[in-house]
């Protein structure tokens, strides 16, 4: 049937043999994939590869031998990747399913930990609370909240130790420092 890859009719002949063959070739495809749209696609796949390859075949049966063949490697290929995918995407769920729940108890805990902050300094004596919220809320350094409230670096400096003192009383010292990290990475995000 396609005597010379080279010859001027190819094209024609292979769109002969796309006609006769790529109907059984799609219902061959379906009983190894199971799926009408995968099976089409993977016999549109060994159709360029069978065009690609430049073969000279002299009848029809022996393009439809090779293109069975070609179609068959084709989905057993398709098989092992989305077996493989399958197997990955199983334990990337039960990854995520894990971190998820680490995630939502971390953020609980943040929250929670971020709450009592927000309450132990509203306890805070009134120019304690301010001086604490400028240097870890809005990130400014001893000098700077001095020369904004009107006061001296000093006194800045024992408002700051006494404000720690109390948040101490509330929380661990690990605790307090996981606390003010967070909340300085926040506000620097923002």
């Amino acid at each position: 049937m396609i005597n010379n890859p080279k010859n001027k009719n190819r094209e024609r002949q292979f769109n002969d043999l796309v006609t006769a063959l790529q109907p059984g070739l799609c219902n061959f495809a379906r009983t190894l994939v199971s799926d009408r749209e995968t099976a089409e696609d993977i016999v549109s796949e060994s159709f360029t590869t069978f065009w690609r390859k430049e073969l000279e075949i002299r009848s029809i049966d022996e393009a439809r031998a090779l293109l069975l063949k070609i179609t068959k490697d084709n989905c057993f290929s398709f098989l092992k990747i989305n077996s493989l995918h399958r197997k990955l995407f199983k334990r990337f769920e039960l990854a995520t399913r894990h971190s998820t729940q680490w995630f939502e108890d971390r953020d609980a805990r943040l929250f929670e930990i971020t709450d009592l902050l927000y309450h132990a300094i509203e306890e805070l004596p009134e120019q304690c609370g301010k001086v604490f919220k400028l240097i870890h809320f809005n990130q400014l350094n001893r000098n700077e909240v001095a020369a904004k409230l009107g006061i001296s670096p000093n006194t800045v400096k024992n408002h700051y130790d006494k404000a720690i003192k109390h948040l101490r009383k509330v929380f661990t010292e690990r605790e307090l420092m996981i606390v003010l990290l967070l909340v300085s990475l926040h506000f620097l995000k923002n």
